[in-house]
């Protein structure tokens, strides 16, 4: 009795691409939360702000309209005069804050990338000198073997 046996040699298939997390990635991905997270504070309190004023505007109109004959015409309209100013200077206010986070960002940014500059260029020099040290050992190294050499210190 004769048994056969089939063998078939199959190629394992190529390993898959890793995703892999670095610490400059890590500190992206918190400023992009970070910021996104203040940003849309921003937005929902200037837009509940402005919703504010618009209430208030109606409700002046309102009262406006109701005492178009009465006396207190002309104290309506002193208090929209102001409403009105004070969404000037708010508008203005709101500038100069938006304006201020551009710059803080952009200058978070230069001090980021200059201390990037700043490490590589140390780690360059010190790789330079760990070079020359090591010629100077492997030098020392052949002294020593070729005769009897004594280092002075």
């Amino acid at each position: 009795m004769q048994t056969t046996q089939t063998i078939l040699f199959v190629n394992s298939p190529p390993p898959q691409p890793t995703f892999g997390l670095t610490l400059e990635g890590t500190n992206l991905i918190i400023t992009l939360v970070v910021s996104s997270a203040g940003i849309l504070m921003s937005f929902i309190k200037i837009v509940s702000k402005f919703n504010e004023i618009v209430n208030e505007i109606r409700d002046l109109k309102e009262d406006l309209h109701t005492h178009t004959n009465s006396e207190g015409h002309e104290k309506l309209c002193r208090e929209v005069e102001l409403i009105e100013k004070d969404i000037a200077k708010f508008d203005k206010r709101f500038d100069i804050h938006a304006q201020d986070y551009i710059n803080f960002k952009d200058a978070t940014l230069l001090n980021f990338n200059g201390t990037n500059e700043k490490i590589k260029h140390t780690w360059q020099k010190t790789e330079k000198l760990l070079e020359e040290r090591k010629t100077d050992i492997k030098e020392l190294q052949l002294l020593w073997k070729q005769q009897n050499f004594k280092n002075r210190e």
